[in-house]
């Protein structure tokens, strides 16, 4: 009997390389749109430096990105800083890193990579 995978995986090789650069333009997007506004609060630059961070080295890209997303939308709705169309392709890009992961070459990967689950019977 064959079982499917309930948990995605942390894909490597060329597909590992490109999530790293994914990440890294998410990081340097973040990073250089909080560094573009004048008048934030020295907190709130702190925490989206910290973000960019976490996405840069992989940890916990997920949690991260879907924040990412939730919040970007609600700026957008509320506070619209940014052209629509800016706005609309961080939300789906931060929607589309949160479902794929942030692949073998993060900290995620080397703290929930695969393992072997024994089934007891």
């Amino acid at each position: 009997m064959c079982m499917k995978h309930i948990f995605f995986a942390f894909p490597a090789g060329v597909a590992g390389a490109a999530l790293i650069l994914y990440r890294l333009s998410a990081a340097i997007w973040i990073a250089g749109m909080v560094g573009s506004i004048t008048g934030y609060d020295v907190k709130l630059s702190a925490l989206a430096y910290l973000t960019s961070l976490g996405l840069l080295v992989g940890f916990p890209t997920r949690l991260i990105a879907a924040a990412c997303a939730i919040a970007a939308a609600i700026i957008t709705a509320v506070a619209p800083i940014y052209p629509l169309a800016c706005s609309a392709a961080f939300i789906l890009s931060m929607m589309a890193l949160a479902l794929i992961g942030p692949g073998a070459y993060s900290i995620d990967a080397v703290l929930f990579g695969r393992r072997t689950v024994q089934l007891p019977g």
